[in-house]
């Protein structure tokens, strides 16, 4: 037997998770290893000053992480700046000796055998940037999110945020089995199921010392007795009590589409302001396990207060008031919770006249929800420029230099906030590019470029199951956060190389020509998506369709269960994608809506074929939306 003789220098949670971890994954590597504790062995260490030592200097420690691993025969040290980064640090070592995180779950784990003594690593690294997190979205179980939480620090992610008071509408549409009621029968949840699960999710996060944000959308109906869980339409008849403080526009004061969570206050009134700052402050008291809550206004656009008073100022002066506020509230109940502000399509506009009377309390989110994906957002740095704001009739940037005029506007008037990116890579514009290597450059170099926007990181606004037909970009994402000095080619191929073994070069070869072929541009509409773009989605098809029996032989003869599961992803891609091509050639083509329609029924029985076998790696849902709402639910 093998003994190894370990020390743990810290008892935070994460760090007595981070031994744990450790034990549990040597004995997979090596069965033959024991354990014992002792001194002159194996150290784990939560030392800030070690760092300092080093010559890495860190502005605040318990944000920043940084590592330091230094193990050769089963002895040397693992460290972290705080019990999250020794965590990461034991993954990191973990992954340094060959053992690969592809996806979340136990069947997205590569673990080799070795020698437990022939593991060695030599790393002394502090993380590019501070933020480095993942915002739920998408149709997801209880059981995906869980999953998710607890894979982030193995690929160095340290932040998760849960949106809304209550995340129903997430949950709701994997349990109300939207786009397949026809398959199963629909559940409905309930707040108290919901939060109950939510409260594990949490446990999961603080045991990992994951930085826990909440809220979001939400202060602008939830304060007023209107449910904020998720865009559903509401015809309620609300007294004159609550209608009065909703926002004047085109002479009405009513929900803005009949969305609660879509509609302006009268920002204007400081009665609305008062309910709205109280609610922050007293969800913050009830809430100290959360480390950042995030204070936004409406999720519309274009339709903010056009009363008298609301007319005196931007609705960012409005923001700005209440931001110091709330921050007046959370000192008098001795809160150190920081606050999130939104930089979103009519906050994109600074505000004229107020100022942050504390930006140590706040943290500056740029959201830029209207941008093309065709480029980088760093593409655009010095080439783009705001517009004059004009009360609802506001034009909302898409190139990259327009998008980043607005976040370097408002960085004038908040130049010391701590920052991050809140972007939308794994929303809808991954469905649009299927091969996903061009997708996956762009997200690498904004991740990279972070800082030459002045941000010190990302939230990732996302759905949860992004591994379809890979996981490269939640790779590229995880090692550009953590390391700006990488390379975008050497980053994919060592992922190809992971998630695909022998078989990596006709894998990557083909999802880079199915990204060259596919006419992304046209379905991301940055070039028309007419009859000109036919013979590519004709071209992409019969490269769906020609890969088949080269991937039923490559999953034939793949000996490691995590390959064989994810080349089997590829094909079932490959099969849908096909089906998604030919959907888009009718559509372009002008062909009846009936043969549309059937187009996307073959598309849809595809889906619901392969979505349980999947399920760890794709999004149904989000999926199918997506695309009808690109082809049959688009108006002409």
């Amino acid at each position: 037997m093998k003994k190894i003789t370990v020390d743990l220098k810290s008892a935070a949670p994460a760090a007595l998770l981070a031994l744990d971890e450790l034990k549990a994954y040597l004995l997979r590597i090596d069965p033959e290893v024991s354990f014992r504790f002792g001194l002159g062995g194996l150290s784990l260490e939560v030392s800030p000053s070690l760092f300092a030592e080093r010559g890495i200097a860190l502005a605040d420690p318990d944000l920043d992480d940084a590592v330091c691993i230094e193990v050769s025969d089963g002895k040397g040290r693992i460290a972290g700046s705080n019990p999250r980064a020794l965590l990461i640090a034991v993954y990191r070592f973990l992954r340094e000796n060959g053992v690969r995180f592809l996806r979340p779950g136990a069947d997205g784990e590569i673990v080799p055998r070795r020698d437990v003594f022939s593991l060695k690593a030599d790393l002394l690294h502090a993380a590019s940037y501070r933020h480095r997190g993942v915002c739920i979205e998408g149709s997801v179980s209880f059981e995906d999110v869980e999953e998710t939480v607890k894979w982030l620090p193995k690929l160095g992610f340290n932040a998760y945020f849960v949106q809304f008071l209550t995340p129903f509408n997430f949950f709701q549409r994997y349990y109300g089995h939207e786009w397949f009621t026809a398959q199963q029968q629909p559940e409905r949840l309930t707040k108290t199921i919901i939060e109950a699960h939510i409260a594990n999710i949490a446990a999961a996060a603080n045991q990992r010392g994951i930085v826990w944000h909440a809220v979001g959308h939400g202060w602008t109906c939830e304060p007023l007795g209107i449910p904020g869980l998720g865009w559903y339409r509401d015809d309620t008849q609300y007294p004159a009590g609550v209608t009065e403080k909703f926002a004047l526009v085109n002479g009405k004061r009513e929900l803005w589409g009949g969305v609660a969570l879509n509609t302006s206050l009268c920002y204007s009134n400081p009665e609305v302001r008062a309910l709205m700052t109280d609610a922050v402050a007293q969800y913050a008291a009830a809430h100290r396990e959360i480390d950042v809550i995030h204070f936004w206004l409406a999720d519309g656009s274009n339709n903010n207060c056009e009363c008298e008073g609301c007319r005196q100022k931007l609705p960012s002066d409005f923001y700005v008031e209440m931001l110091n506020e709330i921050d007046r509230k959370l000192t008098e109940r001795g809160l150190s919770t920081r606050v999130v502000f939104l930089v979103y399509v009519d906050l994109l506009w600074r505000p004229a006249v107020e100022k942050l009377a504390n930006p140590d309390r706040f943290i500056l989110m740029f959201a830029p929800i209207s941008r093309s994906y065709a480029q980088p957002l760093a593409a655009g740095i010095g080439r783009g420029e705001t517009t004059p704001y004009i009360r609802n009739k506001l034009v909302f940037p898409k190139n990259a230099g327009d998008s980043v005029a607005y976040l370097k506007s408002w960085q004038e008037v908040a130049p010391t906030c701590d920052s991050f990116l809140f972007d939308y890579h794994f929303m809808w514009d991954y469905i649009k590019e299927p091969g996903g290597y061009h997708h996956a450059r762009v997200l690498f170099e904004d991740m990279k470029h972070l800082d030459a926007l002045g941000l010190n990181g990302t939230v990732s606004c996302q759905n949860q199951r992004v591994f379809f037909p890979t996981g490269l970009g939640m790779r590229c994402m995880a090692d550009a956060l953590w390391d700006k000095t990488l390379v975008f080619e050497d980053v994919c191929d060592q992922y190809y190389r992971d998630a695909f073994g022998d078989f990596h070069t006709d894998i990557a070869a083909y999802l880079c020509r199915l990204s060259e072929t596919y006419p992304a541009d046209a379905v991301r509409h940055d070039a028309p998506l007419d009859a000109t773009a036919a013979p590519r989605f004709e071209a992409a098809a019969e490269l769906c369709r020609a890969i088949l029996p080269t991937l039923d032989g490559f999953i034939r003869t793949a000996e490691d269960p995590c390959i064989r599961r994810n080349l089997s992803v590829v094909r079932m891609h490959a099969v849908i994608t096909e089906r998604n091509c030919l959907l888009y050639l009718r559509y372009v083509t002008g062909a009846e809506e009936a043969a549309q329609q059937a187009a996307f029924d073959a598309l849809h029985a595809a889906v619901c074929e392969y979505a349980e076998e999947m399920h760890a790696a794709f999004d149904p849902v989000l999926y199918l939306e997506t695309v009808h709402s690109n082809t049959l639910g688009r108006k002409r």
